[in-house]
C-alpha cells in the first residue's frame, strides 16, 4: 500500500538525518530566517526531499504550523514528484517526528517575536505616513505655481 510506503520513507528520513547520513540544506529568505525556514536534501538516489519549519503569528502568540509537509521529487514518480501532508490523521504523528527531528537538528536558532511583527507594522505606518507627506508636498508646490487638483 502507498501509505505503509509513505511512512517507510519518512522512517528512513528521520534515522538518515538524525545520523547524518542525510544533510538537510537551509534555502530560507534571510529576512525569514527567525520564523520560516525551508530545507531540501538529495539522497544517494538523486531523489530531492523538501520540507519547511513554519510560525505564524495568531491572537499574538506565534505557533508552529500544524499540518507539516514534505515534497518528493523523483524522476521514478509519475510526474515527477509526491506530495506527503502532514494533515492527513494516518501519518501526522511520523510527519510531525521527522519535523520535530529537523527542528533539533538545524532550527534551535529560530526565535519567533512579537518585535519582528512590530517592527514590519511600524515600518508600514511609517510607509503610510511618508506617502501622504509626500503627497501633500506635491500640492503644495502645485498650489503655489497655481496648479491644482
Amino acid at each position: 500500500m502507498i501509505n505503509d510506503k509513505v511512512k517507510m520513507i519518512i522512517e528512513n528520513l528521520i534515522l538518515s538525518t538524525q545520523n547524518g547520513e542525510l544533510n538537510w540544506i537551509d534555502r530560507s529568505s534571510p529576512d525569514k530566517i527567525n520564523y520560516h525556514r525551508e530545507y531540501y536534501a538529495i539522497a544517494e538516489d538523486g531523489t530531492r526531499y523538501e520540507t519547511e519549519v513554519k510560525y505564524s503569528l495568531s491572537t499574538g502568540k506565534w505557533n508552529l504550523e500544524s499540518d507539516p509537509s514534505i515534497w518528493v521529487k523523483s524522476e521514478k514518480l509519475p510526474n515527477g514528484s509526491y506530495y506527503i501532508y502532514g494533515g492527513r490523521s494516518d501519518i501526522k504523528t511520523i510527519v510531525n517526528e521527522f519535523r520535530n527531528v529537523i527542528i533539533d537538528k538545524y532550527c534551535k536558532d529560530m526565535k519567533p517575536s512579537e518585535k519582528i511583527v512590530e517592527d514590519a507594522l511600524e515600518n508600514i505606518a511609517k510607509g503610510i505616513s511618508l506617502s501622504t507627506h509626500r503627497d501633500n508636498k506635491i500640492n503644495k508646490i502645485l498650489n503655489i505655481f497655481g496648479f491644482s487638483k
